[in-house]
């Protein structure tokens, strides 16, 4: 399913009644707090408009993907598809055979068109999220294009931009990412680098800035092959770079260093599910302004894990599907499934199921997690399990690392991947530099030399299940269960 824009993806969850349409909010900190109470009870698409100070016709989307239902509806996929089978159609992608985007001269847009002094990005209801956040944050549900200096590929990732005036936002970009590496390219050489910020994209341009995409691998034409046809972009006239001509508002500037423009960020409610501290970033000095009549403002803050689950989706799409590549890339047999527990949200807990077949299968497995690009980065805790052990059931994970983890062989690995968002990263190694974190790994596998003699589950066998199923499924609404 190709939605054109964010719009015909609201009209479709509008008709199937899970979007509500919510006046007379305050965008200070109200308007987070609806939005976090509405995902607590997994209620419906909220869409502010006429929000406190701000005219009609100028609203404020969240929890655009949260729910499964909306997730499903977002790709197209027919219901009764389960969390795993969805994980599995974003994995063994060929990148190599993409749609690249298509050029045209004009679109929605353009409809209104702000430069110079006419700039002002507090036109725009940008809400103050968490009660504690440093500023209004226009960027959380957005994509940040550059362009790369040598190459000419064009990136698109998801960094936070704090309003610091009219027209300058602070963006922080995490150490190691691809948007960090092309904008140090144009630092280093002494020059300002051009940047896009694409607010309120449709789903896919979105979650493919949200994924793992290779680097050298644009993320328009990512989303081109997710789509199954071309996004149609417009050549920005300040930076040249590609922006979606139904896009629901575009910025255009250039990124300044922070040696320059010495300009605070944060704190910040972050994914992690706490505030992240304040530090000296880049800015985006705002050259122009383009939105459509009526715009919408997506926003996807970080809430508590439990709340905002995988970076607001419902399916951990970002590091899921390469990590379960990576695994048997690398040779390791039997993946049945990747996970992460919802409780620690996107990375921080990934959890494999695997169908043993030697000594030092889950070891082997637990390594190649530790160290792959897709679950790398600030991962915590690596869990292992056996393949009668559903992934996506954090009962039966736990159940699992109770019954058969044994704790006397636990394994620690240190000096993994972090960033600044670390929780229990004290104040020396930020300042030192060493943005580091050590890792853990449980195996709650069945002793692979002893598994044969290992105490039987008492649950229903497979053909009785099955039997049951076929005779009983239907009259009593039971839904099997598929890993």
């Amino acid at each position: 399913m190709a939605w054109k824009s964010v719009r015909d993806f609201f009209a479709a969850v509008e008709k199937r009644g899970d979007l509500k349409v919510i006046e007379g909010v305050d965008w200070n900190v109200e308007l987070g707090a609806i939005v976090e109470l509405m995902a607590e009870r997994k209620g419906p698409l909220p869409l502010f408009d006429k929000i406190k100070d701000y005219p009609p016709g100028y609203r404020v989307a969240g929890n655009l993907y949260q729910t499964f239902e909306r997730f499903c509806i977002a790709l197209g996929v027919p219901e009764g598809t389960t969390k795993l089978e969805l994980l599995r159609k974003f994995r063994g992608l060929d990148f190599n055979k993409l749609i690249k985007p298509i050029e045209v001269k004009t679109g929605p847009v353009m409809a209104n068109v702000r430069t110079g002094k006419d700039v002002n990005l507090l036109e725009f209801p940008i809400p103050k999220w968490h009660e504690k956040d440093g500023g209004r944050y226009m960027a959380t549900g957005h994509v940040v294009v550059t362009k790369d200096p040598d190459s000419g590929w064009i990136n698109g990732g998801v960094q936070r931009c704090m309003v610091q005036n009219e027209n300058t936002l602070s963006i922080y970009f995490v150490g190691g990412k691809h948007g960090r590496i092309i904008m140090s390219k144009y630092f280093s050489r002494g020059q300002r680098c051009p940047v896009v910020l694409v607010f309120s994209p449709e789903p896919m341009l979105y979650m493919s800035a949200v994924m793992s995409v290779p680097q050298e691998v644009s993320e328009f034409d990512f989303a081109g092959k997710l789509r199954g046809e071309p996004i149609e972009v417009i050549a920005g006239e300040i930076t040249g770079l590609p922006f979606p001509a139904d896009a629901e508002i575009v910025i255009e500037g250039e990124l300044i260093p922070r040696e320059e423009d010495k300009k605070l960020e944060g704190p910040f409610g972050e994914w992690l599910g706490y505030y992240g501290g304040k530090e000296y970033v880049e800015t985006v000095s705002v050259k122009a302004i383009y939105y459509r009549n009526d715009p919408i403002l997506v926003g996807s803050p970080p809430l508590k894990p439990s709340l905002w689950l995988f970076a607001g989706f419902p399916v951990p799409i970002t590091c899921g599907p390469p990590t379960w590549d990576a695994l048997e890339a690398a040779g390791v047999r039997g993946v049945k499934g990747v996970w992460y527990l919802e409780a620690g949200g996107e990375r921080l807990i990934p959890v494999v199921s695997i169908k043993q077949d030697h000594p030092g299968h889950a070891k082997q497995a637990a390594m190649i997690v530790a160290g792959c690009h897709g679950s790398a980065y600030l991962s915590r805790i690596i869990i292992v399990v056996d393949d009668d052990i559903d992934p996506t059931n954090t009962d039966e994970v736990l159940w699992a690392v109770a019954t058969r983890c044994d704790l006397n062989a636990i394994d620690i690995i240190k000096g993994t991947w972090s960033s600044r968002a670390d929780t229990l990263l004290t104040p020396e190694r930020f300042e030192s530099g060493d943005l580091t974190t050590p890792k853990l790994i449980l195996d709650a596998c069945r002793p692979f030399h002893w598994k044969d003699k290992f105490p039987v589950v008492n649950a229903i066998g497979d053909e009785l299940r099955k039997k049951t199923m076929e005779k009983w499924g239907k009259q009593l609404g039971l839904i099997e269960r598929a890993i």
